[in-house]
């Protein structure tokens, strides 16, 4: 059974678009459509990290994780992935920026749940390397540079601030699927 270790926002679901959304609401603000770098001061959405981790505290707060869309085909894709014996792990960085663990895990499991996304197991860890699995799906670039390093197999749910980073990356759900479905054939191909 291959083991895919998932990561959600800018993965999974589209952070970037329900953060846009809730800065529209609270702050009567539009953000920059595109985000250029990983970091959103950088980008050009809030004035530094302080101003970014409060609006993400209050957006957390307001409901965020229970309420985020994911990406098209992404709920779809993972059923498809499990029918054909996949174990998903979900491994996020979600507890950042002071805001109170049992929100952030209530609120990412009613998310999870309010999609009907398929999953194993949850992780709220940083260092995402430290959850076994056969493959790891991650946008932010440290994850990837910090799998690559480690020669573990990688693939990039790509977005302009992840683009420098070589190595396989896709840029929907259904590229994701085929990538992951023709892994697991040359994993179960591969001599013990």
């Amino acid at each position: 059974m291959p083991v895919l270790v998932l990561d959600l926002d800018n993965t999974t679901f589209d952070y970037n678009a329900a953060l846009a959304g809730h800065v529209l609401r609270t702050e009567r603000r539009v953000v920059p459509a595109q985000v250029p770098h990983y970091s959103f001061a950088n980008s050009g959405w809030f004035a530094d990290t302080d101003h970014f981790l409060r609006t993400h505290r209050e957006a957390v707060r307001a409901g965020l994780f229970a309420h985020m869309a994911p990406y098209p085909d992404a709920i779809e894709t993972l059923h498809g992935l499990r029918e054909a014996g996949w174990y998903i792990k979900v491994a996020t960085h979600r507890l950042i920026g002071g805001i109170d663990e049992h929100l952030v895990r209530a609120s990412t499991l009613a998310g999870l749940d309010r999609v009907g996304m398929p999953y194993d197991e949850v992780h709220f860890v940083a260092d995402k390397h430290t959850v076994p699995g056969d493959i790891w799906a991650d946008d932010k670039p440290r994850v990837l540079t910090d799998l690559d390093a480690l020669g573990l197999p990688r693939l990039a749910y790509r977005h302009a601030y992840n683009a420098h980073v070589p190595g396989p990356g896709v840029g929907s759900w259904r590229e994701l699927g085929r990538y992951l479905r023709t892994f697991a054939l040359e994993v179960s191909a591969a001599p013990a």
